[in-house]
């Protein structure tokens, strides 16, 4: 594999191919053997593969033979957070959360509509992750959307649970925590049955 013009960042797995993203620029692979990668230069750093925040949300087309990249503005809203709900990597993305300043939208990849939901005034929401409900598999968007909210200037934070079909709804569950944490942070959650709990 050939050197990259910048460290590496969130490589992604597609059917056939896996994508690498450096600052400014991206690459293409197969799955099986070696390969030299060709670097496309892009001219933004952006952090997701494939859709990119830029800070707006773009969709990269990538094609080979020659290889090139086609940068298509999704949303020129500017965006600091992304994801997607899990799916298998033969299957593309149909919708995608976005959090900024007081903003969490819910993009259809499909069909480019947007749904949006807006914070009061001193509410700055953080990364939101998407939580999948078993009870809902056959949708997209069958889960929620759970995330940290900072309240300022108070600097105190809660954990906010949506219904990631629809964010503007009231939300499932609002939990006050003990202290602030700073904004900005992203969020990894994980089953509580994987914790060890310590007696004693």
């Amino acid at each position: 594999m050939g050197s990259p013009p910048a460290k590496v960042t969130d490589p992604a797995i597609t059917r056939d191919r896996v994508v690498f993203v450096a600052a400014g620029c991206v690459a293409l692979a197969p799955h099986a053997g070696s390969s030299d990668l060709e670097w496309i230069a892009t001219g933004v750093v952006a952090p997701i593969p494939v859709y990119a925040l830029t800070p707006s949300l773009e969709r990269w087309s990538l094609r080979t033979a020659p290889m090139t990249v086609h940068r298509e503005v999704l949303d020129p809203t500017p965006q600091r957070f992304a994801h997607t709900s899990e799916r298998p990597v033969d299957m593309s993305p149909r919708h995608l959360w976005t959090t900024d300043g007081r903003m969490l939208d819910r993009h259809d990849l499909v069909d480019s509509s947007c749904n949006r939901r807006i914070f009061p005034p001193g509410c700055k929401p953080g990364d939101f992750v998407f939580v999948a409900n078993a009870t809902r598999s056959v949708d997209t968007d069958g889960g929620w959307l759970v995330g940290l909210v900072q309240h300022q200037p108070m600097l105190e934070t809660e954990l906010v649970v949506l219904d990631a079909a629809d964010i503007a709804r009231p939300a499932i569950a609002t939990i006050r925590l003990p202290s602030g944490i700073p904004s900005g942070q992203r969020s990894t959650w994980i089953p509580d049955r994987t914790i060890t709990h310590h007696e004693g």
